[in-house]
């Protein structure tokens, strides 16, 4: 009874689609093949405007972010976008890295855990949850545990199941893009711990990897560092570190990297809502100029 329960609700919340689970219902959509992913943590589903980029580069663009994660996630991402679309991959990856990608972030118990319940049954999500996410292997395998405390998940899996068309929770985004609107504010949260990032050598491998995978398939790849508020990047002692490493395996592989962690929009507050995160001005102004930027670049 256990397993069709959580068979029933697994696949009924790829029937429900919320702002959490959006993009990865989108991701398994093989109708929608675009021509370039963006791919990053919750910086890049907040501060690029797909929009933008379709209308300034001529492309079909969609962001596959993952909130409040790091590295591991998005390249799980990445390799479920390649199972679910093996003979349409993107002709450019956009992969938006920040200051705190290279550390791990754990899934259980975090406020965006159930992002991945209805995903557990891919192999490739079920590898990312053991190795980096915190679960044991019985908190995966046996049915309807990971269920637990999230009781309106199990709603909205049974109800997608019963009554197998779409069901709209609260939609906030486009594309995979989600527009942020309020007033500027400073949240402690996104200081790691004792003000300083750390760079776990094996997610620096795992991005070198990555990196070399995509370009295997015949994807361009662009690194892209978003502007930071300086509030907050003016505490993180050693933030520099990161982006090292960022700017030599961009030269390794010789692909563009940019980075506006320092740029001018980091000393406006009128265009964030947090420090990491844009609102819609300023999603729309950043996009405008990394599109800009890169039209230079491939015209070349």
């Amino acid at each position: 009874c256990a397993t069709c329960l959580d068979f029933a609700i697994t696949r009924g919340l790829r029937n429900y689609t919320d702002y959490v689970s959006e993009s990865w219902n989108d991701l398994r959509d093989t109708s929608y093949n675009p021509d370039m992913l963006i791919l990053g943590s919750c910086q890049a589903l907040c501060n690029y405007d797909p929009y933008v980029f379709d209308s300034v580069l001529g492309v079909e663009s969609y962001v596959y972010g993952v909130y409040n994660m790091s590295l591991p996630a998005e390249v799980c991402a990445w390799q479920l976008y390649k199972k679910y679309h093996p003979n349409h991959l993107p002709k450019y990856v956009l992969w938006s890295l920040d200051y705190a990608d290279l550390d791990y972030r754990e899934v259980k118990n975090s406020v965006v855990a159930d992002q991945f319940l209805p995903l557990v049954y891919d192999k490739e999500v079920r590898d990312f949850l053991l190795t980096y996410g915190g679960y044991d292997w019985y908190e995966i395998y046996i049915p309807c545990y990971r269920y637990y405390g999230f009781q309106k998940r199990i709603k909205y899996g049974l109800r997608g199941f019963i009554l197998p068309q779409k069901h709209y929770g609260q939609r906030a985004k486009y594309k995979g893009h989600e527009i942020l609107h309020g007033n500027y504010e400073f949240s402690h949260s996104d200081l790691p711990d004792n003000n300083y990032t750390k760079v776990q050598q094996d997610l620096v491998m795992m991005l070198d990897s990555a990196i070399k995978d995509m370009q295997n398939h015949g994807t361009q790849v662009v690194l892209v560092v978003s502007p930071l508020g300086d509030e907050l990047a003016s505490l993180v002692a050693n933030i520099t570190d990161v982006f090292v490493v960022y700017d030599t395996i961009s030269k390794k592989y010789e692909i563009p990297y940019l980075n506006y962690y320092e740029s001018a929009m980091s000393h406006d507050t009128s265009l964030f809502v947090t420090p990491p995160h844009m609102n819609e001005r300023g999603a729309i102004q950043y996009t405008t100029i990394v599109a800009d930027t890169l039209t230079s670049i491939w015209e070349k």
